[in-house]
């Protein structure tokens, strides 16, 4: 099947599914209102994450060929969004969200024997590699990026932009050196996300018809880079380095790790919602949500093309490793110059 066309049909039925989802996420309650934390002015359809799966799901079953580790990617999927979905509308508690990574999580590892076990050569004295270690491991990190995904989401257009930039990433990867025909999937993926950052963006079109993303969003998205970042860098068919998958998500990482330190250092849950991401700081200092949008995706590009490039002139990994512990440095000295400052000012 035309690649081209695939992505016209991805794009059209995302945007069907917006309209289709709109009036009923109205009607069943499943929408977003403004509180102390939330500024925006309505009840806003948390449906972003709902047809971004729809939408993948759909066209790449119709148009592309369906391996069994790809069932069961949809299947871990659906049920993700369906907890998602649920999450948006009832507040889970931590302990049910736990339980339910568990379960996707299993399937991903067991079902199709995919999990993390070799870290690469970090540290220059040969591959770490855990073993069957790693199946506790793959949990850990699915757990952390999930939370990452959907801690990010703060303003307009965040979680979508973030993620098509870190989808067509390891796309581009796969299209350089994979032989599997994944980055077909990662593009539909990609495709399927611009509707809804089209209408995420206030921007862009009218207050009353916005969507978010939603906890259905994070839980896809975090599980689908997940998914095809461990399949293209683990294993013996990996085609790129493990340190390079970081690099491409590097920014919700980064962000997620500075607020769980920045938390327990003051006595508060990780868990607990908050204005201390990188967009509230610089909201914070006077910056728009558009111009905000714009420095955290530059950032995301700007991260993304250090680990195509770290993977295309087969910079060693221990290397590319200090490069992002010292980017790691930079990130949190700038951050806590900001909120420090801040809070003097204030």
């Amino acid at each position: 099947m035309n690649t081209f066309f695939i992505i016209i049909s991805t794009l059209i039925s995302s945007f069907f599914f917006i309209k289709f989802f709109f009036p009923i996420s109205i009607n069943i309650g499943l929408t977003d209102r403004p509180t102390t934390r939330k500024t925006h002015s309505g009840q806003i359809p948390l449906i972003g994450g709902i047809v971004v799966f729809l939408t993948s799901a759909i066209n790449s079953i119709l148009f592309l060929p369906i391996t069994q580790q790809l069932n069961l990617f949809f299947i871990a999927s659906a049920m993700a969004v369906f907890f998602g979905a649920l999450d948006d509308k009832y507040d889970v508690t931590i302990r049910i969200k736990a339980i339910t990574i568990f379960i996707i999580s299993s399937i991903m590892i067991y079902g199709s024997n995919i999990y993390i076990s070799n870290f690469g050569n970090l540290l220059s004295f040969g591959e770490i590699r855990i073993g069957f270690f790693g199946v506790f491991a793959t949990f850990l990190i699915f757990s952390f990026v999930i939370h990452s995904y959907t801690s990010i989401d703060g303003i307009d257009g965040q979680l979508a932009s973030l993620s098509i930039v870190s989808h067509f990433s390891l796309a581009v990867l796969f299209q350089l050196y994979g032989n599997e025909g994944y980055h077909i999937y990662l593009y539909v993926i990609v495709s399927a996300l611009i509707p809804p950052l089209y209408f995420n963006i206030t921007n862009l079109t009218k207050a009353q018809n916005k969507i978010f993303m939603g906890e259905a969003g994070g839980w896809f998205l975090g599980l689908s880079f997940v998914f095809f970042a461990t399949l293209g860098s683990q294993g013996e068919s990996a085609i790129f380095k493990p340190i390079t998958a970081i690099w491409l998500t590097i920014v919700p990482i980064m962000d997620n790790i500075y607020i769980i330190f920045r938390r327990i250092s003051k006595g508060q849950s990780p868990f607990k919602p908050g204005r201390d991401h990188i967009h509230h700081t610089l909201q914070r200092y006077g910056f728009s949500s558009t111009q905000v949008l714009l420095i955290v995706s530059v950032l995301s590009i700007f991260s993304c093309l250090i680990g195509i490039l770290g993977e295309i002139l087969a910079i060693p990994e221990y290397l590319m490793f200090s490069f992002l512990i010292a980017y790691f440095i930079l990130y949190f000295t700038i951050q806590n110059y900001f909120i420090n400052s801040n809070q003097s000012i204030n």
